[in-house]
Formats: structure tokens, sequence, C-alpha cells
């Protein structure tokens, strides 16, 4: 009987990691974020990143720093190199695709970056994805707030 109920139990545990798909399993993500070193280059607006493949699932953030970062440190400051670490679900190819979006507001809501690179670290493979976005930009208004580069290749 107790032979029984660990095979069946050892069965129901195949099966539901059968059933669950590789889109759930979690990543861990480094992303990187250069302000450029210009006048007034920094803000403290919220800044948001959404990241992708051409298939598959999306790495979407609303607030990095909410996202990855300490929130005593101020963020997106005048030439400086900021690094967020966190989780979210694993992108299955190359991102290609990026946006990075500011909310316009704070006390300094105009932005200039230079460029994000995401780091993507795969719990369960051992390859490491980089990708790296130079955008050299203004967000602010009147201009636009968000920067999209859509690197995908398309058949």
């Amino acid at each position: 009987m107790l032979k029984s109920l660990i095979a069946l139990t050892c069965l129901l545990a195949l099966a539901y990691y059968a059933a669950t798909p590789a889109s759930a399993a979690t990543c861990t993500y480094e992303i990187l974020v250069k302000t450029g070193d210009r006048n007034n280059a920094g803000t403290d607006s919220r800044i948001s990143l959404l990241v992708s493949g051409r298939t598959g699932p999306a790495l979407d953030i609303p607030s990095l720093k909410a996202w990855g970062g300490q929130q005593s440190r101020n963020y997106f400051e005048r030439g400086h190199l900021d690094t967020f670490r966190g989780t979210g679900p694993c992108i299955t190819v190359t991102p290609c695709r990026m946006q990075l979006t500011s909310s316009g507001t704070g006390n300094k809501p105009g932005w200039y970056v230079s460029y994000v690179q995401v780091n993507l670290v795969r719990q369960l493979a051992p390859d490491t994805v980089l990708r790296r976005w130079n955008l050299e930009q203004w967000l602010a208004p009147p201009r636009p707030l968000s920067a999209v580069r859509n690197d995908c290749s398309f058949p």
C-alpha cells in the first residue's frame, strides 16, 4: 500500500511538471541603465521597462527601482550607471525588443539615457543572454517619454 501511494505521488508530480509550460519558469535578470553625461540629464521620474523576444513571454517591469533596486538610493543621475537585479518570466529567445518609459513626473521629469543592457541568466541552463540597446536620447516633454527599439527580424 505504501509503495503504491509513493508511486502515485511520483506519477502526479511528474504529470504536474510535464504540464507546466516552460514560460512559467522564473529567471534572474540584471538590468543596467546608463544616464548620459549632459546638463540636466538625470531624472526623478519612475522608469519602466518592457523587454521581449520575437516570440514567447515578455519581461514587464513597471518600476525598475521597485523591482530590483535599493529604495534609499538615488537612481538615474547624470553620468551614472545603475544596476537593477530581479526575477521574472524567462524570455525563451534572445531579447530583441525593448521599450523604456519615463513617467515624466517628479522634480526633474526630463532624462537623457545613453543605453540599456539586459543580462538574462537562466536558472536551469548554463548560458547567459546579453543584449544592449544604445539609445542616446532624451525622454522629456514635449518629446516622447518612451524609447522603443525593435530589432526582431520577422520572416
